[in-house]
This record gives C-alpha cells, structure tokens and sequence, in this order.
C-alpha cells in the first residue's frame, strides 16, 4: 500500500498490524494535482472573483464610514470586525462560496498573523482582510488578502509598504516554470533592493514578517492577480485621493497592492 509522506503513523502501525505494508511515497502524491487543467483554473478564478466582488462589499461600507469619537460609524452604529464580516460572508454566499475563520482585523490585533478580529474599527489604523472561502459546488478555493487604512496611513505603515513591495518585485521579476521557491524566498529576505531596516513600532509591524507574505490592493477598480497561476493583470487605483499605505500578507492566488483612503 501506497501512502504519502505525512500519512499518520498510528494508522500506518495499525495497518502493518494487519499484515499490510504501508510504502511512503517521497516527493507529491498526487504530481497531476501540480498542473490544474482549464475547467480547474477557471473554477479557482471564479471563486477568487467571488472573493473580490465579497471584500468590495466591505470596502464599499468603510467608504461610507464616518470617523466619530475615535472610531468608524456608518448610519447609526459602530463599524466592528463583526459588521464587515458579515458583510463579506453574505456577498460570499450569494455566489454560492462558504467562508471559515475569515480574518477582519485592527490596529493591535493585526500583529497576531491569526487573529480573526473583533470589536470596533478606529480611523487612521491597519484594517487587514484574509478571505480564503472555498466553493460549495467545485470545492475549489480562493485566498485573497487586503491591507486598508480608513484615514491617513502613518508613516510606518507607507515603510512597510514601500519594505513588502520591494520583496514583491523582487519576487515578480524572478518567478518562472522550474525556478526555486525557496531561493527567491531567500533573496528576498537579503536582498539589498530591499530599504534597509529599521525598528517599528508594534502596533504597525500588522504581520509584515520576514516571510514577506504581503501585499494587496483596495482600489475602486478590483485588482486581478488571481488564479491557478496567479497570471492575470492587475488594475491600479483610478482617484487620485488613493494613497500608498503598509501591506502585511500574501496570497499565492492573490498579490497586487494595498492603498488606503
């Protein structure tokens, strides 16, 4: 019997009990899943639109925000985690997609890379989204990430954004078939494209870790690096009133750019 590399080993033991030997297979179990097929690139495409069409919803609410005593109120309420969860999760599920431990947060709560976010959203602060829903009726997932400020962006934001887009870049201009991942991985991290650094205060660091996993858009016009292969075009930001602000994480099926308004 055939098994992969992370088969369980109380399984495997229980087995060989039985009389079957349990052969691990070194490398990818399943290779064909490497390549996806046209139908599997267009269904990981429309869950991926799905989820932009979804955070839009959100980012429409933030635009229509007011800031109120120190934090965000649209009509007659407080903007919370809460609030914009909802409001992604519904627009999500009218494209028949299903989202679990979507992360909306804030300000503080964006230093921890899992945090899902609660509570009110304030101006001028980090809002990061992670929308990862998978498609009820293909299985098929998306995975999109988008760094916003409602406000004016700090100046440790626009740092670490001007840090996480030349890692980003970095990474464009050498990824092609048959490159390695962890070289480019490790060229980021060194590289002296990169600006040099310098302590940031906690509450902006927002998960701009060493693994670079950063980048996103908000723009009036939605962004498409999206697919399998994450080759579509981008589209950039059409109002001048767009401005650059920090970007935190990264999707493989989804980086571009994160503005704040």
């Amino acid at each position: 019997m055939r098994v992969p590399t992370n088969f369980p080993v109380q399984t495997a033991d229980a087995l060989r009990k039985l009389g079957i030997k349990a052969a691990v297979v070194p490398g990818q179990f399943f290779p064909e899943r490497a390549v996806k097929r046209k139908d599997e690139i267009a269904a990981i495409r429309f869950a991926q639109e799905a989820t932009e069409r979804a955070v839009e919803s959100a980012l429409d609410l933030l635009r229509e925000s007011k800031a109120r005593g120190g934090y965000l109120v649209h009509k007659s309420g407080r903007v919370t985690s809460e609030t914009l969860k909802r409001v992604v999760d519904v627009a999500l599920m009218r494209d028949g997609c299903v989202a679990k431990h979507t992360i909306i947060s804030s300000g503080d709560q964006c230093v921890d890379p899992h945090d899902v976010g609660s509570g009110p959203i304030r101006p001028d602060t980090s809002i990061i989204f992670d929308v990862f829903p998978r498609h009820a009726k293909t299985g098929y997932f998306a995975d999109m990430s988008r760094t916003v400020v409602r406000g004016k962006a700090s100046s440790e934001l626009k740092e670490l954004y001007a840090l996480v887009e030349a890692g980003q870049q970095y990474a464009f201009d050498r990824v092609k078939e048959g490159c390695n991942g962890h070289e480019i991985h490790r060229g980021i991290r060194s590289s002296s494209t990169t600006p040099a650094r310098r302590p940031v205060p906690r509450t902006a660091r927002c998960r701009a870790s060493s693994t670079a996993r950063a980048t996103a858009s908000v723009s009036t016009s939605t962004s498409r690096r999206a697919s399998a292969a994450a080759t579509s075009s981008c589209r950039p930001a059409r109002s001048s009133r767009w401005s650059p602000a920090s970007t935190t994480r990264a999707s493989a099926a989804c980086a571009s750019r994160t503005w704040c308004w």
